[in-house]
């Protein structure tokens, strides 16, 4: 049988999830009865239309589709045009296994959990040797069967090779070192398993060092929960990396309570990073909801330690508006708080997304939630937070954004707040209240979209918005009396990387 994984993602990469489960496939004798393949698209340049072309022309037997929140709507509208056995997985439809086969007739299996051995035994399936009634992980119309134990990695063949083989054009990878999530917070269906569970390092260094090689890849994205879960091993990872002498930008996700001078002294040495902190609220009562634990006085101490001493790092922050036993106060101060913390160049907002296999998903009437009607599983409101302060946040997260794109905007505006004893976030919302022009026409938008319809609003309004950025300058040297003027004499100097993505985002978008 030929059978067809797909992956839609992002422009200029692949997904991981149809190449490990087609390179796991390829390692065990049932794929000798099937020709297995991936394909990759992107929700930017790919249509419903295009997608559906090119999988109707390669004419498969089974297709396999890889469900997130940016691809769910477009793989909706692709199922119903395809003549053939229609497999989905992914955290999108956990949870909902049975509402979505009511709903799309056309789906014919939905796979649990994580999906390696339970593709294999579906190979075996396809082959006439097992039972659907055998196969743990799968749902169809007439069964639900419990999932599958979590994967074996050491049974992971390697992949990049034949990634970059097959599609040699692609600029930026994932890459998993572990799996598994000690926090479980109540959003999220990564700690489903909270055990964690590593990739062999020799594997890992493989696979890194073959990705750290390739010229044509500029950015790395190391996709774990947290890289110093395991500190030895994390060290190991780091000096291979620092050995490589790569220049490559790498993303790392961790919490800087897991730092330590060790770590830090390591992290000096790195080549051009951008390290993530997901600190996502400061609220107590927010933080009990989603099960996370904060400690403030401990994330501040090393938090100096590592800007001290890696005084150019890229710093990005994330916070989540609408999180259950938070409220617009609440949120506030976590703005409040990530502003002033020193030397963040973004801060990511994002609405509460509340997805179909999390914790907070299966509370959903303890909490109050109710979620957006165009199964994007956004919140639209829950119990604290209303839907009118869900766009007040909105609003505000967008003022947040644009203000970090100009680093002499953003420190006039700190030192305003600061030598009027006035919060930043307060002094923030009112100068963007006072402008005598419309900043944003309609709707604001996410400043970190899921779909692809959210990412062309949020380009079409940033390449409009910052063709009046010298007006916002005007403004806010005649909000504060010129008493800055001299920190914004040069401000063109100071715009951000992200600021010049956003005018190419818009510029590719059709907004000049």
């Amino acid at each position: 049988m030929k059978i067809l994984l797909i992956g839609i993602y992002d422009a200029n990469t692949v997904s991981l999830a149809p190449q490990i489960l087609a390179g796991r496939a390829k390692e065990s004798p049932v794929a000798a009865d099937h020709d297995i393949q991936t394909c990759e698209f992107s929700i930017f340049s790919d249509s419903v239309e295009s997608i559906t072309a090119c999988i109707q022309d390669q004419q498969p037997d089974v297709v396999g589709f890889s469900c997130y929140i940016w691809n769910y709507s477009l793989i909706k509208k692709i199922t119903p045009h395809l003549d053939c056995t229609i497999l989905l997985g992914g955290p999108q439809v956990t949870g909902i296994e049975k509402q979505i086969l009511q709903s799309n007739p056309e789906v014919d299996i939905i796979v649990t959990g994580e999906g390696e051995q339970t593709f294999l035994e579906l190979l075996e399936y396809f082959s006439g040797k097992k039972s659907l009634q055998e196969i743990p992980g799968i749902t169809t119309k007439d069964l639900q069967n419990p999932q599958h134990k979590p994967a074996d990695l050491n049974a992971i063949p390697p992949l990049f090779a034949g990634i970059f083989e097959q599609y040699p054009d692609i600029t930026w990878v994932s890459f998993e070192t572990s799996r598994g999530c000690p926090m479980g917070c109540g959003y999220c269906t990564w700690g489903y398993n909270r055990e964690m569970r590593y990739f062999p390092l020799d594997y890992v260094l493989s696979e890194l060092e073959i990705i750290l090689r390739n010229p044509q890849i500029r950015e790395i994205y190391l996709c774990d929960s947290s890289l110093l879960l395991n500190k030895r091993r994390a060290m190991t990872i780091l000096d291979h990396i620092i050995h490589s002498g790569s220049d490559k930008t790498i993303r790392y996700e961790f919490s800087p309570e897991q730092l330590d001078d060790e770590i830090i002294e390591r992290m000096l040495q790195l080549p051009a990073s951008e390290f993530n902190f997901g600190i996502q609220t400061i609220n107590p009562p927010a933080l009990a909801s989603i099960g996370r634990p904060f400690d403030r006085k401990r994330f501040e101490g090393n938090f100096q330690k590592f800007i001290q001493a890696f005084p150019a790092a890229q710093i990005t922050v994330d916070l989540i508006y609408g999180l259950p036993d938070d409220d617009i106060e609440g949120y506030l101060n976590s703005l409040d708080y990530v502003m002033t913390l020193p030397s963040v160049t973004r801060i990511l907002t994002n609405p509460l997304i509340v997805l179909p296999g999390s914790r907070f998903f299966r509370d959903r009437e303890k909490y109050g939630i109710i979620l957006a009607e165009d199964d994007s599983f956004l919140l639209r409101e829950n119990s604290t937070f209303t839907q009118a302060r869900m766009l007040d946040a909105r609003r505000y997260s967008f003022y947040v954004n644009l203000l970090f794109l100009n680093s002499a905007l953003k420190n006039a505006l700190l030192k305003f707040a600061e030598e009027t004893q006035t919060r930043p976030v307060e002094r923030m919302i009112d100068f963007f209240g006072t402008l005598s022009f419309t900043l944003v026409q309609g709707d604001y938008p996410y400043t970190i979209p899921s779909v692809k319809e959210d990412f062309e609003h949020r380009n079409r309004v940033f390449g409009t918005v910052l063709n009046r950025f010298p007006d916002i300058i005007d403004a806010f040297q005649a909000y504060s009396h010129h008493r800055y003027d001299f920190m914004l004499r040069s401000y063109p100097q100071f715009f951000t990387g992200q600021y010049h993505k956003y005018i190419k985002y818009a510029a590719a978008t059709g907004e000049k």
